[in-house]
């Protein structure tokens, strides 16, 4: 995680509290008079914190979740498993950076994991476009799910994203990417039952109406 280059107002006490344990730590270390002291400020860091964040207002808490150092996919990815290895590419369009996708290990268990992407800092967050995932990163979800699928693999997703991208020119390479889908994955996508009951009643409608008129379709021919 980056550094507390941000700190909210009510933070503040604490923040500057912590930035003095850290300073009194790397003293202690070659000087052993100075570790009561640092186990005193270590002692009242963590009270403060406890005593601060139990009695957040329900605005500090919304300001808390939105804090900008907040932990993002990769840092969860970096502390909770091991072996992490990141795919890239819907293999239709291109890679989109502000989605995280790949196969990583947990207490011997392998996974696959799906979650946008802030940046950190102006730089990272145009690279990551501020976790709004373009159409090339929901077919890169996609991709991942189907893998996890043939090989029966548990998915864990993290969700941190304002919406998908605004940009004009979604809806061309939205399309672009659906050109290319092969028709067996738009096989599997099988409608849910009440698609079928929609379908069935059309279907008795078009052929009373064929009936009434004494003519027939291909199209409108009620099917067994």
């Amino acid at each position: 995680m980056a550094g507390a280059s941000y700190v909210l107002p009510f933070e503040k006490p604490v923040v500057e509290l912590v930035a003095r344990v850290r300073e009194l730590r790397e003293l202690a270390t070659s000087d052993r008079a100075l570790e009561p002291e640092l186990r005193r400020l270590e002692d009242k860091a963590t009270k403060l914190a406890r005593e601060l964040f139990a009695e957040l207002t329900p605005w500090q808490k919304v300001q808390l979740s939105r804090h900008p150092n907040r932990p993002s996919t990769l840092d969860y990815v970096h502390r909770m498993f091991e072996g992490f290895i990141e795919l890239h590419g819907d293999r239709t369009f291109g890679d989109d950076a502000a989605i995280v996708a790949g196969l990583a290990r947990v207490r011997g268990q392998s996974v696959a994991i799906v979650g946008h992407q802030k940046g950190r800092g102006a730089k990272d967050n145009v690279k990551r476009n501020f976790g709004m995932p373009h159409p090339e990163g929901y077919r890169k979800a996609h991709r991942l799910y189907e893998l996890a699928s043939r090989f029966g693999l548990p998915i864990v997703t993290l969700i941190d994203t304002p919406a998908p991208t605004p940009d004009r020119r979604r809806g061309a390479r939205a399309e672009r990417g659906n050109r290319r889908v092969p028709c067996g994955h738009v096989a599997r996508a099988r409608p849910h039952r009440g698609h079928h009951h929609w379908r069935r009643g059309q279907r008795r409608r078009a052929g009373a109406r064929s009936r009434q008129t004494g003519s027939w379709s291909s199209s409108t021919a009620p099917t067994a």
